[in-house]
């Protein structure tokens, strides 16, 4: 996860709120010192045990110039699973009072469109965030926040006076109940009445001119600001802009121009919703305390308080969405017959789809009982999830359902199956092929799974083709062969994009989430290739040589295993060495892999008919 603030206050608040202890214990270790885009890496650990992974970074200014391209390197490089925001902007005042927070429901830049002779025409592309995030947001009460508590007699009757300064009447904004209750409402005016702030004018209050004197002392006194206050989370559109606005007229114009429920006025979430939304990470969240109005009486004084209250907001909502207990890692293992191959795992259902030489079959993880078995011998078996399998022998590609394999497609290929593999939505299948050394290139069939039609022929290796994968949105497919070689294709056109020369060897691949990197599988270990750049960015230590890469948790982890079982895995945050599952004993030579549909676990298949499943620590 990744968590950027727009100013430097904003980033201490950020920082400073998650080692309150509130959250459960916390780490920060600084990263990329002396780079651009320097961060923070941290770990809050909840005292029930579960975990949440975060950096937290800044620009140099505030604003989406500034906002946009920081956040986007950082979403590049560290692959999070959601980028967020905490700080301050300034509050609708009809809706919100000076220390809520506000978090976005979605979020535009309003001042994007036209400006003509007859106005401006507002062009507005509205980034909405996740519907289960916007219904957390709404159930979450802020009771119990270091932040939050009663108002103190003065602070609610400084809120009363300014409400009247403003020439508002206090009795209808949202907020009176939380700073002065129905039931001390007529004591509390009373009591200003009696000091000479506010008397009486028909059948409305209003300032008297010692009330007049008495705000304009007390905001200049109030240095510090407030420590705590009865403040409420609210959830509503926010409007991000250009400049600093201090004309009381933005709400007006927010309206005029087709939001009219605009709850936040800032100039970076819509910078932050955009890079989500266009770099695909799963989740974006907005969470910025009200400081001000957006009037020409702008201060500074709840600056402190708005972005401390909006990061302990944040990290609540972030650690109850995204936070993980860490389990033992699972080590559960089957019997499955001699030579078995994993293919699939339904984890939740506890069962998985294993290959062997009798066939195919489902068997019960904790018994190996069989619950369906097709007794034909394929050359190569591939799923997705564990709803659909592709098989290929010869000539012949077959597609079954995982759940009632006798429902099956059989489609007539060009080439001799060596290898399939199945994109994780189950649209599209590449068939590899098979050809006798040196009797020229291996084309790769992408075909679609509706009705096995021909979309693409993918040209380029030179050798059988022994692993085929996908990125995991479809959009890339990346195959290696026999001798080395590597390639990779864009699904929708066919076009090769990337070569990796046949000098690393590669035996196995993978597609990062982010499709930035290969992570390879070679006598060497596993190398990771850089497609920008297209060379090796670096090699990590682990198992040689590696016959298997995969992605796991979102992208969070990276497997890789040898042929004699042992797999390990690094974070794909730095790349660090983070859990192992270690060789059988007896040692077993592996037959191969399966990443289960929950995205968590992985099967390990050995030569004496055992599959092992693994699931390692959280990143």
């Amino acid at each position: 996860m990744l968590v950027v603030t727009a100013l430097k206050e904003e980033f201490e608040a950020a920082r400073d709120a998650a080692l309150t202890g509130h959250f459960g214990a916390a780490t920060w270790v600084e990263r990329d010192g002396g780079t651009s885009t320097p961060y923070l890496e941290g770990r809050l650990v909840r005292p029930d045990g579960a975990r949440l992974s975060a950096a937290l970074a800044r620009p140099t200014r505030m604003g989406v110039t500034a906002t946009a391209p920081l956040a986007a390197s950082l979403v590049e490089r560290l692959g999070p699973r959601c980028v967020a925001m905490c700080g301050v902007c300034a509050g609708n005042p009809d809706t919100t009072a000076r220390g809520d927070v506000v978090v976005a429901e979605m979020a535009y830049v309003y001042d994007e469109g036209r400006l003509t002779t007859g106005g401006f025409e507002g062009e507005h592309r509205q980034v909405p965030m996740a519907d289960a995030w916007v219904r957390a947001a709404q159930e979450l009460s802020p009771v119990g926040l270091p932040s939050h508590g009663p108002a103190a007699p003065a602070d609610a009757a400084l809120w009363l006076l300014e409400r009247l300064y403003a020439g508002a009447d206090p009795r209808d904004h949202p907020a009176r109940r939380r700073y002065i209750p129905d039931d001390t409402w007529w004591e509390r005016v009373e009591a200003l009445r009696a000091a000479g702030w506010v008397e009486w004018s028909g059948n409305a209050l209003k300032l008297t001119a010692a009330g007049h004197a008495y705000v304009r002392r007390a905001v200049y006194h109030d240095v510090e600001g407030p420590w705590r206050l009865p403040f409420a989370v609210l959830v509503g559109p926010m409007a991000t802009g250009n400049v600093v606005v201090e004309d009381g007229m933005a709400w007006a114009r927010l309206k005029r121009w087709g939001v009219r429920s605009v709850l936040g006025l800032d100039m970076e979430a819509a910078a932050i919703a955009a890079a989500a939304h266009r770099l695909a990470v799963p989740g974006w969240m907005v969470v910025k305390g009200v400081m001000d109005h957006a009037g020409p009486s702008r201060d500074h004084r709840y600056r402190r308080f708005a972005a401390r209250a909006s990061a302990e907001v944040l990290w609540t909502l972030l650690t109850r969405l995204l936070a993980t207990k860490p389990a033992a890692p699972s080590r559960v293992t089957s019997r499955a017959g001699a030579g078995a191959v994993p293919v699939a795992v339904d984890a939740a259902g506890g069962s998985m789809i294993v290959a062997d030489p009798a066939g195919v079959s489902r068997r019960h993880l904790a018994s190996g009982a069989v619950v369906w078995e097709v007794p034909t011998r394929w050359r190569s078996v591939a799923a997705a999830g564990s709803r659909l399998l592709a098989a290929g022998v010869a000539q012949t590609l077959s597609l079954l359902d995982g759940a009632d394999p006798r429902r099956r497609l059989d489609v007539a290929t060009s080439v001799s199956v060596s290898t399939v593999a199945l994109s994780p939505d189950g649209q599209l299948v590449a068939i590899g092929a098979a050809v006798p050394l040196g009797a020229g290139e291996a084309d790769i069939e992408l075909r679609r799974v509706s009705d096995g039609w021909l979309l693409h022929r993918l040209a380029g290796l030179t050798a059988t083709v022994r692993g085929i994968a996908f990125s995991a949105d479809g959009q890339l497919v990346a195959a290696c062969a026999e001798d080395g070689s590597a390639r990779v294709w864009d699904t929708a056109t066919g076009r090769a994009s990337d070569e990796v020369p046949r000098t690393l060897g590669t035996r196995a691949l993978a597609i990062s989430r982010r499709k930035t990197l290969l992570a390879l599988g070679t006598a060497q270990g596993v190398q990771l290739w850089k497609r920008e750049t297209a060379a090796v960015d670096r090699k990590l230590d682990g198992p040689a040589p590696a016959v298997f890469t995969a992605f796991l948790a979102g992208g969070a982890l990276l497997v890789a295993g040898d042929t004699a079982g042992a797999v390990r895995a690094w974070s794909t945050t730095t790349w660090q060495y983070h859990d192992q599952l270690t060789r059988p004993e007896p040692a077993t030579a592996a037959t191969g892999f399966a990443v289960a549909d929950d995205d968590l676990h992985l099967a390990v298949g050995g030569e004496d008919g055992t599959v092992r499943l693994w699931r390692p620590r959280p990143a």
